[in-house]
């Protein structure tokens, strides 16, 4: 299993790279007076975790849920996506407006929230993150560890899972994440044709594609031979010449331009 510390250069890396108006809108380190703060506000040490995501970054700059944006979540989880990672005067002042209005678990700590109201809390007895709804304070499982959840995101980047964007738009100030299974406690294993099945599935989710049986298998096989073509025109050409004479393609609804992009960003 890989090293949870070695997530944020990773993340970094890729962001520079591939969405730099992202990386950006991320702050500048938070000082170890800003941890010892949020300690102290909190009245527990903090996680380690979450000390090496504020060592990294003091959270974000305004309310752009930057890299929660691709995070990996179970689906009645995943409205945790439009939240924005809170900065530590921000987190502090969360706490304290929590503990006002009521009977707040001293063992949960506010590190995102979104406009209504709602956030991402870490357990910081257990370590398990979890998307915490505003109406009736019930909360549900993100992932078991935030080091973890951070290695998964980087490890999605770094298999070309993560893109700039939205589903709805092209926002520069935004990422997403492509496809991924629900979280788990140990790393994932990429497989040689993941790309392959990735692209298969966002086709069959958009509707881009209409498939005329349950048995895939050769078409995944075709593919990933298609995808493993070095140059980019002559990919395009390959996978699209498979999806057209695929006898488990019944119909194809995109254009050719629309399906370019898509391989471009799987190849």
């Amino acid at each position: 299993m890989r090293d949870h510390h070695d997530a944020w250069p990773r993340i970094d890396a890729w962001l520079l790279s591939n969405a730099a108006h992202v990386a950006g809108l991320l702050r500048a380190p938070a000082s170890p007076n800003d941890l010892a703060r949020l300690a102290a506000a909190l009245g527990r040490p903090i996680p380690p975790s979450i000390v090496d995501a504020y060592r990294a970054h003091d959270g974000a700059k305004g309310e752009h849920p930057t890299l929660f944006g691709a995070v990996r979540a179970p689906k009645d989880g995943r409205w945790a996506r439009s939240m924005w990672w809170l900065p530590i005067d921000g987190a502090i002042g969360q706490l304290a407006l929590l503990r006002d209005i009521g009977d707040w678990p001293e063992e949960l700590l506010p590190i995102a929230a979104d406009g209504g109201g709602n956030l991402i809390v870490v357990d910081v007895a257990t370590g398990r993150v979890s998307a915490w709804d505003h109406e009736d304070w019930s909360t549900t499982a993100l992932a078991d560890d935030f080091g973890a959840w951070m290695t998964h995101l980087a490890d999605d980047m770094d298999a070309k899972l993560v893109v700039a964007g939205s589903i709805d738009d092209d926002e520069d100030d935004a990422i997403m994440l492509l496809d991924a299974p629900p979280p788990s406690a140990a790393t994932p294993l990429i497989a040689p044709d993941r790309a392959a099945r990735v692209l298969l599935a966002c086709l069959l989710e958009r509707r881009l594609v209409a498939v005329a049986g349950e048995d895939v298998e050769g078409l995944i096989v075709q593919l990933h031979g298609a995808l493993a073509t070095k140059s980019p025109a002559q990919r395009r050409r390959r996978v699209i010449a498979v999806l057209e004479e695929s006898a488990s393609i019944d119909e194809i609804f995109a254009t050719d331009d629309v399906l370019g992009v898509l391989v471009d960003e799987l190849a």
